[in-house]
């Protein structure tokens, strides 16, 4: 008995050292549209396609976090589609607008049966807004931040369909993502599994 509590107190003074936390912005908004998450999905309907989505959490507190996302996706021809995606998240002081274009590909593997990859590009567009810091406006982090920079921005994804159940993994982040720097362009690391989501429906 005192080895199984032993075993649990180990386990929560350990806990917060292997807790792990995630800033994938619209996430909820995947099962209205999936292409948000995945740019595999672009074109997936067979026809042309627009989401508008906005969402405010907290909504009776001041500079609660907002996400505005519009995208549009397409099929080509041969297999191709395309798509671009405009996400703007605002929260508390900082602001975040960025745009993907997306090209994918769907392989066919049988009647209503397809391998799909996407893979987007795009830059961020990172703001800060230091009139509303206050007294935090004297942190050095933030004195010799930009008020305003750009970093490139990347998604890639893969899914199987067979007729009505969908399988992915998608990887929305493919370059780390850059909020306060000192540079009005900058490229902080590339870490394409920092953040990889699996989905799966029927």
């Amino acid at each position: 008995m005192n080895s199984v509590r032993s075993l649990f107190i180990l386990f929560f003074i350990s806990a917060p050292i292997l807790t792990f936390g995630q800033n994938t912005v619209n996430f909820t908004q995947f099962f209205v549209n999936p292409y948000s998450v995945n740019p595999s999905f672009a074109g997936i309907d067979g026809q042309k396609a627009f989401f508008l989505a906005y969402r405010k959490q907290w909504a009776d507190f001041e500079n609660a976090p907002t996400t505005t996302n519009f995208s549009y996706h397409s099929p080509l021809k041969a297999g191709f589609n395309i798509g671009f995606n405009v996400n703007n998240y605002s929260r508390s002081v900082l602001t975040s607008t960025g745009f993907l274009m997306t090209f994918a590909y769907a392989l066919p593997l049988g009647e209503h049966k397809y391998l799909r990859f996407g893979i987007s590009g795009g830059a961020v567009s990172n703001g800060i807004k230091l009139d509303d810091l206050g007294d935090f406006g004297t942190d050095p982090a933030l004195l010799n931040a930009v008020d305003n920079s750009f970093s490139p921005l990347g998604n890639a994804g893969i899914s199987v369909h067979l007729k009505s159940t969908h399988f992915g993994v998608a990887m929305p982040t493919l370059l780390a993502p850059t909020y306060v720097t000192t540079k009005s362009f900058a490229i902080e690391e590339v870490d394409p599994f920092q953040s990889i989501i699996v989905h799966a429906n029927h």
